[in-house]
């Protein structure tokens, strides 16, 4: 993992969209960048809202309201 990379940690993850990668020899399911997107693109944590713009970016995501 990057340094600049930051983890968010889901307590209920069985309907977020998620693909399995290796982390220090570690496989772990983690949320996709789109999934994570549509999570926080919407709350009203500034937060949340800077980390859905950053995602965007960087992902090249649309921001499809009406999913």
């Amino acid at each position: 993992m990057d340094r600049d990379e930051l983890l968010d940690l889901l307590a209920s993850f069985d309907s977020v969209e998620a693909e399995l990668k290796e982390i220090e020899g570690v496989r772990v399911r983690v949320a996709t960048p789109a999934a994570l997107h549509r999570l926080k693109r919407g709350t009203v944590r500034a937060i949340d809202r800077q980390d859905a713009a950053v995602l965007r970016q960087r992902f090249d995501l649309a921001d499809n309201r009406d999913e």
